[in-house]
């Protein structure tokens, strides 16, 4: 039943990766997510690469993920992009899941999230990159430090 159950996800993760996705031109929240963000961190994987950075707004902490597919893979628009952070975390509620504060298409997902944390916050990041073959569906731990002025 195991090996049934890991060959539908598999095929599920393979028929949905090449599939056309949500609007390529979904805008949320632009105003925030396009700004220049300060001093990012860059996680590279060999299909992947992730910005981490954070940007300050009249007030308030916002904290900016930029997934961008590399060498011919795209984001699989149709996979749940997840950000999950720790129980207790200076952000409200559980995971996020394309939330308002997301623009996602093929070549990119950007997230923005405001937070209350003043020194260092991390999340888990799933989500998927795909090319004409394959599906590859990493999580990976993002880091943010961020400073007072």
């Amino acid at each position: 039943m195991i090996k049934l159950t890991a060959y539908f996800s598999l095929l599920f993760l393979l028929s949905s990766c090449c599939k056309p996705g949500a609007d390529e031109n979904e805008t949320v929240s632009e105003s925030v997510i396009s700004q220049e963000a300060t001093s990012g961190n860059v996680i590279s994987g060999e299909h992947h690469q992730i910005t981490l950075s954070s940007i300050e707004e009249e007030g308030s902490t916002h904290l900016v993920v930029v997934l961008n597919a590399i060498n011919d893979f795209h984001v699989n628009v149709d996979f749940p992009l997840t950000l999950t952070f720790p129980e207790g975390s200076a952000i409200e509620g559980g995971p996020i899941f394309r939330s308002a504060d997301a623009t996602i298409s093929e070549t990119e997902a950007r997230f923005s999230i405001a937070t209350t944390a003043t020194d260092e916050i991390s999340a888990e990041f799933r989500f998927g990159v795909c090319d004409e073959e394959a599906c590859e569906t990493p999580t990976e731990t993002l880091q943010w430090t961020l400073t007072q002025e």
